[in-house]
């Protein structure tokens, strides 16, 4: 087959993968970095430690810890480790900071009804833009597909 006799595949609807994706930058976006590392360094000073000695506990160097402080990124992969490390109990003290855990479900519920118009609302753009594309593949003049 060569490649001006090769047909263009277009999909219906956003693939599973691309729906994984979706979901998990709009669930990580809803987190402030600046938060997570002002609850980060304030667990390190209530334990007494320095980062280098926090690091030197932990699977993650100090040059991580002090990125993460800064709120320059968000260590999800280590956040149950710091928690254990710095006797939080869990991940979600780092997430949510003193919020309930009622309060913390009610938010969560709120992002995933959020998360779920936003899906709806991309796979209702996705379907103009296919519409509108196979508009433009017809030839000037001829009928719209629901004329033939």
């Amino acid at each position: 087959m060569t490649t001006s006799t090769r047909k263009h595949r277009h999909t219906t609807s956003l693939s599973a993968t691309n729906r994984r994706n979706l979901r998990s930058f709009l669930l990580v976006a809803q987190f402030n970095p600046f938060e997570i590392g002002a609850r980060i360094r304030q667990a390190r000073d209530e334990a007494g430690l320095t980062q280098e000695q926090l690091a030197g506990m932990g699977t993650f160097t100090s040059r991580s810890l002090q990125s993460w402080e800064a709120g320059v990124r968000v260590p999800f992969k280590h956040l149950n480790e710091l928690a254990n490390l710095l006797g939080k109990g869990s991940s979600e003290w780092f997430l949510y900071g003193g919020e309930t855990p009622d309060e913390a479900t009610e938010r969560y519920d709120c992002v995933l009804r959020r998360l779920s118009e936003v899906e709806a609302q991309t796979q209702k753009t996705f379907e103009l833009v296919r519409d509108l594309h196979k508009r433009l593949q017809q030839p000037p003049g001829s009928p719209p597909d629901a004329e033939r």
